[in-house]
């Protein structure tokens, strides 16, 4: 599946790229297989220490926001490789969200 998405827009790639492409690709994905990991641990945890875990997942949200906005833009030659303009607004939206709710200064839910 790595290599379908890959290879999208670089029909030429071939050999060590394409394997270094596939391999970028991959490890995208186990990244975000790791983070879901430690933020459904996180779910039970004391609300101060959980806040501290939003806070830096809102960070970590920003930044992707961030660059999902900027491939927006950088890839417009390659339209199949560029993020969909919607996960930059669901990106956005998580982001505002998780700040708000970390930053927020009582202990409610």
């Amino acid at each position: 599946m790595a290599a379908d998405f890959a290879i999208l827009g670089l029909l030429e790639m071939k050999g060590n790229n394409l394997l270094a492409t596939i391999a970028m690709h991959e490890a995208v994905g186990f990244f975000s297989f790791f983070l879901g990991a430690v933020l459904l641990a996180a779910r039970n945890l004391e609300i101060s220490a959980a806040k501290s875990v939003l806070k830096g997942a809102s960070i970590g949200l920003c930044i992707l926001c961030a660059g999902a906005t900027s491939h927006v833009f950088s890839l417009q030659d390659i339209p199949e490789q560029q993020p969909p303009l919607p996960i930059v607004v669901i990106f956005a939206l998580l982001a505002v969200w998780s700040s708000y709710v970390s930053l927020k200064k009582d202990g409610s839910t």
